[in-house]
């Protein structure tokens, strides 16, 4: 809540608009206020609407150095409450908000990738591209009297998290959790190390309920037998069809009070004429 009354007092500054004494006093208020409900919407495979209530209570354990002071998990129940957050400044500077409420959110909705990383990668923007805009919007930022309250860093703890973002590998230690650390009992997904600039870092990641369902033995048999390794071979290798795969990911094993986030939408992992086009990166849909 306070972050979104914030951005709002600091788009109105950029644009000119000056606040009188008495709306610099309302806005005060608000941003003393407290976190509220928050309910977020997203479609399951039947393309039916299921709103969700995410008002978690704060966690009382220490928020890794950075990440800022909310202490409310996402809709997963274990990332930050921001992770599966965009601004829609940085959507509207790289693909357009038509772009993305009208092709990428429909394709990625109810998926772990309707996050900056799924995006940069969904349509080839670099890190370099990434650091670059918020720099930007960290000068625009200082100029403005909100700096004298609240550093960038806090007013954007995971947008300012670079090089978290862009690792290629999944670490136990995370910046974008709370508590730190990865629940326990859940296995970090696997990525290939040969890769293709053509596809996304998704197309070659193998989810860890995956991992857990075939176990470790099945699984070195994979590896030992597959020269290509990324989803599409692993569910042919194991003939894991989509009434299966729904079946894996029925609910989530790690906190049953959260809801599923599917590491591939079913709709295009089970389709041939929609997969190579799901996995591949789309730098011409820029803007």
């Amino acid at each position: 809540m306070k972050k979104i009354l914030l951005l709002c007092l600091f788009c109105f500054i950029l644009l000119g608009c000056n606040n009188s004494e008495q709306s610099d006093a309302d806005n005060s208020d608000s941003l003393n206020a407290p976190n509220t409900n928050s309910i977020t919407t997203f479609e399951n495979q039947e393309n039916s609407e299921i709103s969700i209530d995410t008002n978690i209570p704060t966690t009382s354990e220490q928020h890794p150095e950075g990440i800022g002071g909310q202490g409310v998990v996402a809709i997963d129940g274990y990332h930050h409450e921001m992770y599966y957050s965009t601004e829609l400044m940085f959507i509207d500077h790289f693909i357009g908000l038509d772009e993305f409420y009208d092709y990428y959110r429909p394709i990625f909705q109810g998926t772990m990738d309707v996050t900056y990383r799924g995006i940069c990668e969904y349509y080839g923007i670099s890190k370099e591209e990434y650091v670059s805009f918020w720099e930007s919007q960290r000068i625009l930022y200082e100029q403005s009297y909100l700096a004298e309250t609240y550093d960038f860093e806090k007013m954007y703890p995971v947008e300012t998290k670079y090089d978290a973002w862009f690792v290629d590998e999944y670490e136990t230690d995370s910046s974008f959790i709370p508590s730190g650390k990865i629940p326990n009992g859940m296995t970090t997904p696997y990525i290939a190390e040969n890769r293709e600039d053509c596809y996304t870092i998704r197309y070659y990641t193998i989810d860890g309920k995956l991992l857990d369902y075939v176990g470790s033995d099945k699984w070195e048999e994979y590896l030992s037998a597959t020269v290509d390794v990324n989803i599409l071979t692993f569910i042919e290798f194991f003939s894991i069809d989509r009434e299966e795969y729904l079946k894996i990911y029925a609910e989530n094993t790690y906190n049953p009070y959260y809801h599923v986030l599917y590491p591939y939408h079913p709709d295009y992992l089970f389709s041939p004429e929609k997969t190579v086009d799901y996995f591949t990166v789309h730098a011409e849909r820029r803007k």
